[in-house]
Protein backbone atom coordinates (compact mmCIF):
# COMPACT_ATOMS: atom_id res chain seq x y z
CA UNK A 1 0.00 0.00 0.00
CA UNK A 2 1.08 3.22 -0.80
CA UNK A 3 1.84 5.96 1.84
CA UNK A 4 0.59 9.36 0.13
CA UNK A 5 1.41 12.79 0.14
CA UNK A 6 -2.00 14.76 2.64
CA UNK A 7 -2.70 17.91 3.13
CA UNK A 8 -4.97 20.62 4.08
CA UNK A 9 -6.90 22.15 1.35
CA UNK A 10 -7.26 25.67 2.19
CA UNK A 11 -10.88 26.84 2.59
CA UNK A 12 -12.46 30.63 1.75
CA UNK A 13 -11.96 32.48 4.69
CA UNK A 14 -14.41 32.32 7.53
CA UNK A 15 -14.72 28.56 6.80
CA UNK A 16 -13.29 25.92 8.82
CA UNK A 17 -13.24 21.95 8.73
CA UNK A 18 -11.99 21.41 5.11
CA UNK A 19 -10.77 17.76 5.28
CA UNK A 20 -7.35 16.42 4.59
CA UNK A 21 -7.09 15.25 0.42
CA UNK A 22 -4.56 12.54 -1.26
CA UNK A 23 -2.43 14.26 -3.49
CA UNK A 24 -1.57 12.60 -6.38
CA UNK A 25 0.80 13.78 -9.08
CA UNK A 26 -0.79 12.24 -12.92
CA UNK A 27 0.26 12.69 -16.41
CA UNK A 28 -1.75 12.54 -19.44
CA UNK A 29 -1.10 9.26 -22.16
CA UNK A 30 -1.22 8.74 -25.58
CA UNK A 31 -4.69 7.90 -25.60
CA UNK A 32 -5.93 11.30 -23.59
CA UNK A 33 -5.91 9.18 -20.41
CA UNK A 34 -3.92 10.33 -16.52
CA UNK A 35 -2.21 7.85 -15.32
CA UNK A 36 -0.98 8.44 -11.57
CA UNK A 37 2.43 8.69 -10.58
CA UNK A 38 3.65 6.11 -7.57
CA UNK A 39 3.18 7.63 -3.95
CA UNK A 40 7.05 7.95 -4.27
CA UNK A 41 7.40 9.92 -7.11
CA UNK A 42 4.32 12.28 -5.96
CA UNK A 43 5.75 12.86 -2.24
CA UNK A 44 9.04 13.89 -4.25
CA UNK A 45 7.41 16.72 -6.31
CA UNK A 46 5.55 17.41 -3.23
CA UNK A 47 8.95 17.57 -1.50
CA UNK A 48 10.66 19.93 -3.77
CA UNK A 49 7.65 22.26 -4.60
CA UNK A 50 7.65 22.88 -0.81
CA UNK A 51 11.19 24.52 -1.17
CA UNK A 52 10.39 28.19 -0.90
CA UNK A 53 13.36 28.58 -3.48
CA UNK A 54 11.23 26.79 -5.96
CA UNK A 55 8.24 28.13 -6.38
CA UNK A 56 5.28 30.02 -5.00
CA UNK A 57 1.69 28.81 -4.52
CA UNK A 58 -2.06 30.56 -4.06
CA UNK A 59 -4.14 30.36 -1.43
CA UNK A 60 -5.20 26.87 -2.89
CA UNK A 61 -4.32 27.18 -5.74
CA UNK A 62 -1.59 25.15 -8.27
CA UNK A 63 1.45 25.57 -8.22
CA UNK A 64 3.09 28.80 -9.51
CA UNK A 65 6.89 29.85 -10.86
CA UNK A 66 10.09 28.32 -12.35
CA UNK A 67 11.97 25.32 -11.14
CA UNK A 68 12.22 21.59 -12.10
CA UNK A 69 11.30 18.47 -10.76
CA UNK A 70 13.73 15.16 -11.52
CA UNK A 71 11.25 12.27 -11.17
CA UNK A 72 14.59 9.99 -11.63
CA UNK A 73 15.48 10.40 -7.90
CA UNK A 74 12.63 9.04 -6.96
CA UNK A 75 12.48 6.24 -9.06
CA UNK A 76 14.99 5.53 -11.05
CA UNK A 77 12.92 3.99 -13.70
CA UNK A 78 11.83 7.63 -14.19
CA UNK A 79 15.29 8.75 -14.66
CA UNK A 80 14.87 10.50 -17.83
CA UNK A 81 12.11 12.27 -16.94
CA UNK A 82 12.22 15.94 -16.04
CA UNK A 83 9.16 17.88 -14.70
CA UNK A 84 8.87 21.39 -15.67
CA UNK A 85 6.81 23.19 -12.98
CA UNK A 86 6.15 26.54 -14.86
CA UNK A 87 4.72 24.55 -17.31
CA UNK A 88 3.31 21.60 -15.88
CA UNK A 89 4.78 18.86 -18.55
CA UNK A 90 7.04 16.45 -17.93
CA UNK A 91 9.85 16.00 -20.16
CA UNK A 92 11.89 12.96 -21.35
CA UNK A 93 15.14 13.86 -22.13
CA UNK A 94 16.15 10.39 -24.49
CA UNK A 95 13.19 10.96 -26.91
CA UNK A 96 12.24 14.73 -26.59
CA UNK A 97 8.56 13.64 -25.44
CA UNK A 98 6.41 16.11 -23.32
CA UNK A 99 3.38 15.59 -21.71
CA UNK A 100 1.00 17.82 -19.44
CA UNK A 101 1.13 16.68 -16.05
CA UNK A 102 -1.51 17.70 -12.80
CA UNK A 103 -1.80 17.85 -9.41
CA UNK A 104 -5.12 16.32 -8.38
CA UNK A 105 -6.84 15.97 -4.52
CA UNK A 106 -8.70 12.52 -4.05
CA UNK A 107 -10.56 11.85 -0.71
CA UNK A 108 -8.02 10.10 1.31
CA UNK A 109 -10.80 6.81 1.21
CA UNK A 110 -10.59 6.45 -2.26
CA UNK A 111 -8.89 3.73 -4.21
CA UNK A 112 -6.56 6.79 -5.56
CA UNK A 113 -6.32 8.39 -2.48
CA UNK A 114 -5.09 5.40 -0.53
CA UNK A 115 -3.04 4.65 -3.15
CA UNK A 116 -4.96 1.56 -5.23
CA UNK A 117 -4.43 1.27 -8.44
CA UNK A 118 -6.37 -1.77 -10.77
CA UNK A 119 -4.32 -3.46 -13.15
CA UNK A 120 -4.43 -6.05 -16.12
CA UNK A 121 -2.43 -8.67 -17.40
CA UNK A 122 -1.79 -7.68 -20.96
CA UNK A 123 -1.07 -9.95 -24.38
CA UNK A 124 2.45 -10.06 -23.46
CA UNK A 125 2.26 -10.89 -19.90
CA UNK A 126 2.68 -7.67 -18.26
CA UNK A 127 0.64 -5.73 -15.92
CA UNK A 128 -1.02 -2.01 -16.88
CA UNK A 129 -2.06 -0.26 -14.72
CA UNK A 130 -5.95 1.06 -15.81
CA UNK A 131 -6.21 4.79 -16.51
CA UNK A 132 -7.25 7.14 -14.33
Amino acid sequence: QWLLVTMMLLSPPGLTGVPAAAVVWEWLNEHGRWRPYSANVSKHIEAVIGQPSVLRRGPGGPPTGGGSVVLGQADTKLSPYILDLQSMHQFRQDTGTIRPVRRSFYDPTSAPGRGIIWEWENDNGTWTPYDM
